[in-house]
């Protein structure tokens, strides 16, 4: 199997809630990139883009410096000797003595600005929904400014759900494993543009970040893209590919409900 371009990773504790979706780098680091809350009213899950942005560092003139950069020096006080009118010059005693010249003072030494960082500035977006729904198959998500998409299985006895992107087309999560979940996302062409499956990092180290979770517990799930995806498209693989996971979810809670019921009664 090919390497994927991208890999983006998280781990989901509870069924209802918020999660962080993060990209992993190339070096072990998770950068978080988006936040899916899931509830049980509609929408079920609301997914946001977050993005850090590091200002530059602010230029801040050093606190005993003038303001052109140089030490403040006191202004200059008024000559309280007396004048040349009021006293006669004076002349040394010995000819050949020469009256020393004043030293001049030592030049004020220059300071540059110094820099504070300033902090990062977090933004979190909302770029789409998924809702459920609870009499079909059917799944309607919205994504940036377009609103009530359907995902719909092409046939009954398919499992997938297919879609339409503005630019590629039809495109389909396919389930290629019914008992662990494992999903890929397929071209008219049937060309594999990102799967989805269970993770298990070698070495993950979760960046200092006010995103990220220092939580390790709950499964680890991860997108694996294929293709070499602009934030956009990446958008719409993140938002259909986790409608067709919690459909998968809320299928499988809804068909244990009714099977446990089913087995009560007929013990009953």
């Amino acid at each position: 199997m090919d390497q994927p371009a991208q890999t983006l990773s998280y781990r989901r504790i509870k069924s209802n809630g918020t999660f962080i979706i993060s990209i992993q780098q190339g070096d072990g680091i998770a950068v978080p990139a988006y936040e899916v809350l899931v509830s049980n009213l509609e929408p079920n899950l609301t997914i946001s883009r977050l993005q850090t942005v590091y200002p530059p560092p602010q230029q801040v003139p050093h606190p005993s410096l003038g303001q052109y950069g140089h030490l403040y020096a006191p202004p200059a006080q008024p000559n309280t000797f007396p004048t040349h009118q009021q006293h006669q010059q004076y002349h040394p005693p010995y000819p050949s003595y020469q009256h020393q010249q004043p030293q001049s003072e030592p030049q004020p030494q220059q300071y540059h600005q110094y820099q504070t960082p300033n902090l990062p500035q977090r933004f979190k977006t909302t770029i789409g929904t998924i809702t459920l729904s609870s009499m079909s198959s059917k799944i309607t998500f919205s994504i940036h400014n377009q609103t009530d998409l359907k995902m719909k299985r092409p046939d009954f006895l398919s499992s997938a759900h297919q879609f339409t992107h503005p630019q590629y087309g039809p495109l389909s999560w396919k389930e290629s494993d019914l008992h662990d979940k494992k999903y890929k996302l397929v071209d008219s062409n049937k060309n594999v543009l990102a799967r989805f499956d269970k993770y298990k990092p070698a070495e993950e180290k979760a960046r200092s970040s006010l995103w990220s979770s220092s939580s390790k517990k709950g499964k680890g799930w991860a997108f694996s893209i294929f293709v070499n995806a602009d934030p956009e498209f990446l958008d719409w693989i993140v938002v259909s590919g986790l409608g067709v996971v919690e459909y998968r979810i809320v299928s499988d809670g809804a068909w244990e409900e009714a099977l446990i019921d089913g087995v009560g009664e007929a013990l009953g």
